[in-house]
């Protein structure tokens, strides 16, 4: 029998960090949904690093709150509602290309995790262990800032980072890395964990009840990076939208 159920985006409220207190550009999305259809649960939450001036990675650590003085893809500010707007591009996509059998709920935890250490220490320069480390630390403060919270009921977690991510291959055009330590975009599986903390390793675990993470996108704030040319700085503009979909698929 079918029934109507209505998919929304939210924004947790727990701890709710006022200067990302921006209301949502949605709306109530509406879809016909049957026994053959299929819903993603999605966990995303915004991380940030401890303020650095190293010009080896992009940005100071934290999000880009800014106002752009040039029009510009992926604008800042970077903040919840510009992260719940890709996500509603990612809702809209799914429901498009699947013909409304694919559907997507995401919830964006509306509290900014600010982690003990500087971007470059978790960049994965000899590895992605040092990655792997951040997601474990992201989602041990989150169970952490808020006790009782129901991860068993998603599918996918998402970490949303501040700065620029590593995406794009510079070596080949500038003959070097201006920004080795920016960190790239990928997604952990059981496997891919278990290969980095050991076989014995079954999920990160939350809470009292048994549940454990099993996977993780790490995603950053923004593409769109400056890169040094012989006439100034050059702006590469590329968007979230592609990446973020792909990382969902």
């Amino acid at each position: 029998m079918k029934k109507t159920f209505v998919l929304l985006l939210t924004i947790h409220s727990l701890l709710f960090s006022q200067r990302f207190s921006h209301s949502l550009h949605t709306g109530v999305v509406q879809q016909r949904v049957t026994a053959a259809d299929d819903t993603l649960n999605i966990l995303a939450v915004m991380v940030q690093f401890q303020t650095d001036t190293d010009d080896r990675s992009s940005g100071n650590g934290q999000f880009d709150l800014g106002i752009s003085a040039t029009p510009i893809i992926d604008a800042p500010p970077h903040d919840s509602a510009y992260f719940a707007d890709h996500f509603v591009f990612a809702q809209n996509y799914f429901r498009k290309a699947s013909n409304g059998k694919q559907h997507i709920n995401a919830t964006l935890l509306g509290t900014v995790i600010t982690l003990p250490k500087q971007m470059k220490d978790y960049a994965p320069i000899s590895g992605n262990l040092p990655l792997a480390t951040m997601v474990e630390e992201v989602w041990k403060k989150v169970d952490t800032l808020n006790p009782g919270f129901s991860f068993a009921s998603y599918d996918l977690f998402v970490v949303l980072h501040a700065g620029v991510g590593k995406d794009v291959d510079l070596r080949a055009a500038l003959g070097y890395d201006p920004t080795p330590y920016d960190l790239p975009s990928l997604y952990f599986n059981l496997n891919a964990l278990k290969n980095l903390f050991g076989a014995s390793f079954d999920g990160i675990p939350v809470q009292n009840s048994g549940f454990r993470i099993k996977n993780s996108v790490v995603l950053p704030e923004t593409e769109v990076r400056k890169i040094p040319s012989v006439g100034g700085d050059f702006t590469l503009k590329l968007g979230l939208n592609g990446l973020l979909v792909a990382s969902i698929a």
